[in-house]
């Protein structure tokens, strides 16, 4: 049997410390073939262009593109067929729903689902600090380890009824063992602390600023969110792996159907 075929993308850029950590540690249970933008996307989501450069790269292709650019270029324009995408690895957590939505990261997990290919969005965070600015490749090394474990387990179906995997992983400082690895869902918890009121902007014709209280709660050990959400799992130092579908599935509901009903008569 040939070796599965992985696209490996992100949204930091073809050349990050993060991309190259799981490139080498995927490289030796699956054919890698890297198609990510050639400079740093990060926060673009599920944006998309219409027009791009391509251009050769010692591990794939760069595009100047988003990673959701990267993941119907190469399963169309370049005619390839992967088995399995993976996305990462981002150097700040991929965490809470609200979150997620706007991850270049995860926007690439979330297109390959949308064009029916399992894939797993991979992200690093510092269990003492959160966010590290540029961490050396000896950081990545349970992200990378966590995206191996969880590679196996997707192309072996464990996963069957996901159609993408957000994995949130620590920096291996508390020691060379793994941490405990959690399954979880996404956050719903969202709540926006600004330090000015909106009539003292206007009034002032000043700037503010927009920041989402967990974050500071985390670092500060004051977390409300319960056991099995991914924002706990990071504050418990886990390795967070949420099973996730593709947004914008239709609500089922039968009441629905009743509400197209008498549109055509109706009149305002």
């Amino acid at each position: 049997m040939s070796d599965p075929v992985i696209l490996l993308t992100n949204d930091d850029g073809i050349d990050a410390v993060g991309l190259r950590a799981l490139h080498d540690r995927l490289a030796d249970r699956a054919r890698v073939v890297a198609v990510a933008p050639d400079e740093d996307r990060s926060g673009a989501g599920l944006t998309m262009n219409t027009y791009l450069s391509v251009a050769e790269h010692e591990l794939g292709y760069q595009v100047s593109g988003t990673p959701a650019d990267c993941v119907q270029l190469a399963t169309s324009g370049l005619d390839f067929d992967p088995d399995l995408v993976v996305s990462g690895c981002n150097p700040g957590p991929n965490i809470g729903a609200h979150t997620l939505s706007r991850s270049g990261t995860v926007g690439a997990a979330m297109e390959a689902g949308l064009s029916g290919v399992p894939a797993l969005a991979v992200s690093l965070y510092d269990p003492e600090r959160l966010f590290v600015t540029d961490p050396p490749a000896e950081d990545y090394a349970h992200a990378a380890d966590a995206a191996a474990y969880l590679v196996d387990r997707m192309l072996d179906g464990s996963f069957g009824a996901a159609d993408y995997v957000n994995a949130v992983v620590p920096t291996p400082t508390s020691g060379p063992g793994r941490p405990t690895l959690r399954i979880t869902r996404p956050s719903r918890r969202f709540e926006i602390y600004t330090e000015r009121s909106i009539r003292e902007a206007v009034a002032e014709d000043g700037e503010m600023e927009f920041r989402d209280r967990f974050w500071e709660g985390l670092l500060a050990g004051e977390v409300e969110d319960p056991v099995g959400t991914d924002r706990r799992a990071v504050a418990d130092g886990e390795v967070s792996v949420s099973p996730l579908q593709e947004p914008h599935v239709a609500a089922s509901d039968d009441g629905f159907a009743s509400v197209g009903e008498g549109y055509a008569e109706w009149g305002e």
